[in-house]
């Protein structure tokens, strides 16, 4: 099993993978404003856990509890469970602890997280009705095919008549979707998708991104994640050469997660943040731009979030684009589906007519 797939199967196994990332920013809110009001980290976890719903989450909440009064710190408490407090968040928690400052930096690891839920929520608007459509035109396919269909191929073999090719591709096409494998196979199929649905979105992206016309707004979506992610870090006195190790270790795309590394040993050799980045040609080229300009001015935090918001203007317009192109695209394509189907199966009919009037 490779390394992908490997991290996928794992998530897709791991209860805690599970728990919202909704979830986890509200109680890094919650938290911040409990120690602000002067409780210790002990006691307003507690506090917090016994408020959570979800059973997976108080678990976690409970583990962190005991450690935190055996002594361990708050942030490698937290590093306990990666996939709910990404490298970034832990590495926030433990510059407040040394700067005695935690409040403060659960807030700012809330925002960072909270950035990502709106990225994400961003695609998700542009594909979820695209995909309503789709599912709406295949059931009301799949139903067509089980039910209707195999009455008119029934009829049909009681006849002597000569089918044209469409119709003997239909005929063949419903047979075959109505074979009891292929009826198990499509739903085991199913279950399968709901089970390892997060190993599958992982593996659906790295073919998306690989594709040449999503790369360019993938790209840009990877790259706002990206400055922000360091801006945050470098602005608290994380080091550049941290921060890109950090940013690696939370990647999921392994496509992207090569070329970062990639990008972190140019770092090492250069120097240069600029010159590192020149290796991943599916970020904007403005952006290249704004990093040999912002290390020559010394500049590097600002133009790194103007970068951001650069891009993320970019994907609202993508987003708002995709969602008035994609519904109408599903459509049509389901639309020539059942007319291929529904031509090959009814064109007979003309057959058997001719007969009875010729007869």
């Amino acid at each position: 099993m490779s390394e992908l797939n490997f991290k996928n199967f794992r998530a897709a196994h791991n209860p805690f993978a599970k728990v919202s990332a909704k979830t986890v920013t509200v109680f890094m809110e919650q938290f911040a404003i409990m120690l602000e009001s002067g409780l210790t980290p002990g006691v307003a976890i507690h506090a917090l856990a016994q408020q959570q719903t979800d059973p997976r989450f108080v678990e976690c909440l409970g583990e962190i509890d005991r450690r935190i009064r055996t002594g361990t710190s708050l942030s490698s408490a937290f590093a306990l469970y990666p996939e709910l407090f990404p490298a970034e968040v832990v590495i926030l928690v433990r510059s407040g602890e040394e700067g005695g400052d935690i409040a403060g930096r659960l807030r700012r690891a809330a925002q960072l997280l909270h950035r990502g839920m709106e990225v994400r929520a961003r695609i998700l608007q542009a594909v979820t009705s695209p995909l309503i459509t789709a599912a709406a035109c295949g059931l009301v396919l799949f139903l067509v095919v089980e039910l209707v269909f195999p009455k008119f191929v029934g009829l049909y073999d009681q006849m002597d008549l000569t089918f044209p090719l469409i119709s003997r591709l239909v005929f063949g096409a419903v047979q075959f979707l109505n074979h009891p494998l292929t009826l198990t196979f499509m739903g085991a199929s199913l279950v399968a998708a709901v089970i390892y649905r997060r190993a599958i979105r992982s593996l659906l992206l790295e073919g998306l991104f690989r594709l040449p016309w999503m790369r360019p707004m993938m790209g840009k979506i990877l790259c706002a994640s990206l400055c922000e992610t360091f801006v945050f870090l470098h602005q608290d006195g994380v080091p550049i050469q941290r921060a890109f190790q950090m940013i690696i270790s939370n990647t999921t795309l392994d496509h992207h997660r090569v070329r970062l590394e990639q990008s972190k040993k140019l770092l090492i050799s250069t120097g240069s943040l600029a010159e590192s980045m020149y290796s991943i040609d599916y970020f904007p080229s403005f952006f290249h731009h704004m990093l040999v300009v912002g290390e020559e001015t010394g500049g590097l935090d600002k133009l790194l979030s103007a970068s951001q918001r650069m891009m993320e203007e970019e994907m609202d317009t993508l987003v708002n684009t995709l969602t008035a192109v994609l519904e109408p695209l599903v459509i049509c394509f389901m639309g020539c589906i059942m007319a291929v189907l529904f031509v090959g199966m009814f064109l007979p009919i003309y057959g058997i007519l001719e007969k009875l009037g010729g007869g």
